[in-house]
């Protein structure tokens, strides 16, 4: 209830046309039925709903690695559940590049049984960002997977700037 008076006071007051998430709070991943209500409220609104990891450990030495996988889990849930057919208007973007989606898309088949249009067509709606994520390897990786006009620049403020993501990209 408290965050669905948040969405309320965010587009109605503030005039946003977003709002931006982690990747799960508390265990529970975008796609839980739990949040169907906050979903409903965000389509209802056709939102745009930027994800971003976040993992308790931070102080695991390989805690970016499971940021980027967590990011996968947050959209595995999504498309598990059928979240992204039940809310077709939300339009999430996933920061540092969709994380490891586009490595393993072809081990999310399991996925499809909720997605009438199939997998590819609803991972292809996402968007995902550049934030510590434009070296050669995985830039190709997330262009094979979504249309360039959904890559956007980004930058994972504070841990990287906006020059270091530009050189990367270039």
């Amino acid at each position: 209830e408290d965050t669905l008076r948040e969405i309320e006071y965010a587009f109605n007051v503030l005039d946003v046309d977003g709002v931006a998430v982690m990747s799960n709070y508390d265990g529970v991943y975008l796609g839980d039925p739990m949040l169907a209500p906050v979903m409903d409220e965000l389509n209802r609104r056709r939102a745009i709903v930027y994800a971003h990891p976040i993992r308790e450990d931070r102080e695991n030495p390989i805690n970016g690695i499971e940021l980027i996988t967590d990011t996968t889990r947050a959209i595995a849930s999504l498309l598990h559940n059928g979240t992204v057919v039940d809310y077709p208007d939300i339009r999430f973007i996933f920061a540092h590049g969709g994380g490891t989606v586009a490595a393993s898309s072809s081990r999310m088949g399991g996925l499809a049984q909720n997605l009438p249009n199939g997998l590819m067509y609803e991972l292809q709606k996402f968007y995902c960002d550049t934030g510590q994520a434009y070296g050669r390897p995985l830039l190709a990786s997330y262009k094979a997977l979504v249309p360039v006009a959904q890559i956007l620049f980004g930058t994972d403020f504070p841990f990287r700037g906006s020059v270091e993501t530009a050189q990367g990209l270039a």
